[in-house]
């Protein structure tokens, strides 16, 4: 008796996009090589950088943002994305600024804090959390523009 192999002929998903934005090129570097392999990753040495990825990259799922960085803080670069796209929002500092956090919470509205130096298990677990809450909230919306249209579309006798 042969054993029989399934094949599948679904789409292949595509790896969620992840944005890093930090001013220090060797933490870039060390970021893509942790994440790289399950994620497509994409760098902005500033926050200028990254505000025109987020606005041009349609698909991007997390932002990762440093905190301290010249010209443009991380909580003032995820509050502004948050503008511009629906990426999931990720605070990354070595530096315990209570008050950055606040106003990353509150106006950057942000997934979660991570420091530095990070643990990378647990950088990776945060990243795979924050894909599958955009994941859901794409597919939540899609449902919503679906039962809407579905609403629009039936007839004024049903109701």
């Amino acid at each position: 008796m042969q054993a029989q192999s399934e094949v599948s002929y679904g789409a292949i998903e595509p790896r969620a996009r992840v944005l890093i934005v930090d001013d220090e090129p060797q933490v870039l570097l060390a970021m893509q090589d942790m994440l790289g392999e399950e994620f497509e990753t994409l760098t902005a040495a500033n926050g200028q950088c990254a505000l025109q990825l987020a606005r041009s990259e349609s698909d991007l799922a997390v932002i990762i943002s440093d905190q301290r960085m010249p010209s443009m803080t991380g909580d003032q670069v995820l509050e502004e994305a948050g503008r511009c796209c629906s990426a999931i929002r990720i605070l990354f500092t070595g530096y315990a600024d209570l008050a950055a956090v606040v106003r990353a919470v509150n106006h950057g509205r942000i997934f979660a804090y991570v420091t530095k130096p990070w643990n990378a298990e647990h950088l990776r677990m945060t990243i795979r959390q924050a894909v599958e809450q955009y994941s859901l909230t794409r597919e939540l919306a899609k449902e919503r523009q679906l039962l809407g249209d579905l609403l629009n579309s039936a007839p004024d006798a049903i109701y």
